[in-house]
């Protein structure tokens, strides 16, 4: 996994009891479906991971991972093996439930949370997945 911060817990700047408190995310749920909590949910998702053109078994990060709808996809579908990081504690959390949905899935995605402004490997991935996490980032 990427650096040697994995393991550290972060702040989440008040995401969790918010933004992406429990209910909130059930919410964005039933608008963008399972497992997503951005617009176009699923089929938005596959389009912009195809257009990110990687070869099968390709190893990706997928910044902002949320509920880890696409880093599911981006294993069930595509074959890549996904580090999946998230600032909030809530997603992470929800996302390591889910991924028993998958059980094929467990050794191809690894969920942590983290802070993406702390990475140190990104040249590491042969590429790097990220919707809606620079909303968040304050000094971009």
């Amino acid at each position: 996994m990427v650096g040697s911060n994995h393991s550290k817990t972060y702040p989440t700047v008040d995401l969790d009891s918010g933004q992406y408190s429990r209910d909130s995310i059930e919410k964005y749920e039933l608008a963008y479906g399972r497992h997503f909590v951005s617009p176009g949910g699923r089929e938005a998702s596959r389009a912009l991971i195809e257009r990110m053109t990687l070869p099968t078994g390709s190893r990706v990060l997928d910044v902002g991972c949320g509920l880890g709808g696409c880093a599911f996809l981006m294993a069930e579908m595509f074959d890549f093996a996904v580090d999946a990081i998230d600032l909030s504690h809530n997603m992470i959390a929800i996302a390591e439930e889910r991924i028993n949905e998958f059980p094929t899935l467990v050794d191809q995605v690894h969920l942590w949370q983290g802070d993406c402004m702390t990475l140190t490997d990104s040249d590491a991935y042969d590429g790097i997945y990220s919707r809606d996490v620079f909303l968040h980032i304050k000094e971009k």
